[in-house]
């Protein structure tokens, strides 16, 4: 869902384009996602810094067509940027909702066309049972977002005043956000570190070994060892089409350190599924780079969370992670 408007920066004289693109998870009505979209229309209206303009169809479709292209339905940031330079908009108000168990969250981020980085964030979330939740929580997304600390002058999202001086303020980054070629799964304590999920599945059926039963030493459980166990398990195994050579060997979106998640991170990507999207819906196994023992690995299996060691010859879903 995608509207085009206008920004009047205080103090300029030439009118500024900006473009609102909103997506949501699957779990999201779609009456609750046009409210949020026709909210933060209205809360940036408010500001007097927005003037929104007629909505732009053809811009829509060649979003939704890009959409489309991928498993997970979202679309990443330089994609909706690049699209909004045709349209001559100079930054991007980039809005994702999601909903779990009457929970609403919503995170909003401004990012510039010309640069591809974000100048502005903000985020809000709460329990909803009305329409009154909703805008509560919309309202104060948005204004998190136009108050807080950017890296460029309140007034300018792109280019203008030269003078403007950037701060050091460290982005703020939440879960489901997209970031750094995939959607971010999981942040630790320190707010700019964690996992980052790629936005759809690397394959819907991929065997643990290559076909030799053997003990790799890749059994680390815990959230960082992921990746020093993707990197035994293919010294030890070589090369082959397995779960964690198919990670180690992609590159994807400008990054090529994806890797298999542990055990504990791929539970992260599980209790987070909704907001980082794309798992399957049928089959819901999916393995970790965990290794039981010269038989079995972990899995997870998604429907419900529950983790199993299993022989490493079956066949299940794998999604690659990176670290940030």
């Amino acid at each position: 869902m995608l509207c085009a408007g206008a920004l009047w920066g205080q103090g300029e004289t030439e009118k500024r384009k900006i473009a609102v693109y909103l997506t949501a998870t699957e779990n999201v009505e779609s009456e609750v996602k046009r409210l949020i979209n026709n909210q933060i229309i209205t809360a940036l209206t408010r500001t007097n810094r927005y003037t929104l303009i007629e909505r732009n169809d053809i811009f829509v479709q060649q979003i939704d067509k890009e959409r489309v292209t991928q498993l997970s339905g979202r679309v990443s940031d330089n994609q909706i940027t690049k699209l909004g330079e045709g349209y001559g908009a100079v930054a991007v108000c980039i809005v994702d909702v999601g909903s779990l168990k009457g929970e609403l969250s919503v995170d909003m981020r401004m990012v510039s066309v010309e640069k591809e980085t974000i100048i502005r964030s903000g985020s809000a979330d709460g329990h909803f049972s009305g329409i009154s939740d909703i805008r509560k929580i919309v309202d104060l997304a948005t204004a998190d977002m136009l108050e807080g600390s950017s890296s460029t002058s309140s007034n300018t999202p792109s280019g203008g005043n030269t003078n403007n001086t950037p701060t050091n303020t460290p982005q703020k980054l939440t879960v489901g956000m997209s970031y750094q070629g995939g959607i971010i799964a999981y942040i630790d304590a320190t707010g700019q570190h964690g996992l980052i999920a790629a936005p759809q599945d690397q394959s819907a059926d991929i065997q643990w070994y290559d076909g030799n039963y053997i003990v790799t030493g890749a059994t680390g459980t815990a959230i960082g060892t992921g990746k020093s166990n993707t990197k035994k398990i293919v010294q030890k195994q070589g090369s082959g089409n397995y779960a964690a050579k198919l990670c180690d060997d992609l590159v994807l979106n400008g990054y090529d350190d994806w890797y298999l998640p542990s055990k504990d991170e791929l539970n992260e990507l599980y209790k987070n599924k909704y907001l980082i999207g794309g798992f399957s819906t049928k089959k819901d196994f999916y393995w970790s780079s965990s290794e039981h023992n010269f038989n079995n690995a972990w899995l997870q299996y998604f429907n419900d969370g529950s983790q199993y060691y299993y022989f490493k010859y079956y066949t299940y879903r794998v999604r690659a992670v990176r670290a940030f």
